[in-house]
């Protein structure tokens, strides 16, 4: 389990041990790196799979720091594209991978990864704040902007503990959901001043310009064309090995499955045996 959150105003201090307390539930252990009025921190339940993924990042000659709650997949192809030697790779964390993909393609790095991911880069050299969610959303992302700072984290009890984030209500969105028994998929939240950031999305605060862009569209992806109904099914396969293997990177003994039943958990079973 791990939660992010950070801040950009002046009282990065106070914000930040705000924030962090309301992602108690998420672990113990916590960390947090400044530098002037910017602050990332992150809540992290040690498991061997977080030491490798998540928590804070820094590459000093680049000028950038980041934090993130991902996994990412693939590693070894981007690992290659991004010229990692083979003996890094295992060692390597998601965070600093992610920091080499933002210095190598900007604000197009999301394009190039693969897997879960809900992540934020400060660039010191642009002044920008740099925020991405993953294509699907599986990690949350909520934000709040005020007129003194900008906030972020994977919940809104964190957004909302942060200093100066109003609490009130955002009762159209509230009267929506009591009527229909769903939050609409949008930006909003229950909170009028807490929004959240849409899946296959970035958001980038440069100075106090916010810009929003989508990266990633389903019908955009490439479509898989094999010759034969046996071709479809060994690609599938393919395909399916390459995702239970990512998911069981860093497990260092016996994994747990949680079987409902069906053939998809099943497969999952065999698959990880």
């Amino acid at each position: 389990m791990t939660a992010i959150c950070g801040l950009r105003d002046g009282r990065v201090a106070e914000g930040l041990d705000a924030m962090l307390a309301a992602l108690a539930p998420y672990g113990a252990d916590s960390a947090d790196w400044t530098e002037g009025s910017v602050g990332l921190g992150v809540r992290v339940m040690r498991t061997e799979e977080s030491r490798a993924a998540s928590l804070l990042g820094c590459d000093r000659a680049a000028g950038v720091a980041a934090v993130a709650d991902a996994r990412l997949d693939d590693r070894d192809a981007l690992c290659e594209t991004l010229g990692i030697p083979p003996p890094e790779r295992t060692t390597m964390r998601d965070v600093d991978l992610i920091i080499g993909a933002y210095t190598r393609w900007g604000r197009a790095c999301p394009r190039h990864l693969l897997g879960d991911y809900a992540f934020v880069v400060w660039d010191a050299r642009q002044r920008t704040l740099f925020c991405a969610r993953d294509h699907v959303g599986a990690r949350p992302f909520y934000y709040a902007r005020t007129p003194e700072r900008f906030v972020f984290a994977s919940t809104v009890e964190a957004v909302l503990a942060a200093p100066g984030v109003s609490h009130a209500l955002d009762e159209a969105t509230v009267a929506t959901y009591l009527t229909n028994v769903s939050l609409p998929t949008t930006t909003r939240t229950f909170f009028a001043a807490v929004r959240k950031l849409p899946p296959g999305h970035t958001l980038t605060l440069a100075g106090d310009a916010v810009r929003i862009e989508r990266y990633w569209r389903p019908e955009e992806a490439p479509r898989a064309r094999p010759a034969s109904d046996d071709a479809y099914a060994q690609a599938f396969l393919d395909l399916y090995v390459r995702a239970v293997r990512d998911r069981l990177r860093g497990a260092p003994g016996p994994v747990g499955v949680h079987l409902s039943g069906g053939l998809d958990s099943s497969s999952i079973a065999v698959l990880a045996a």
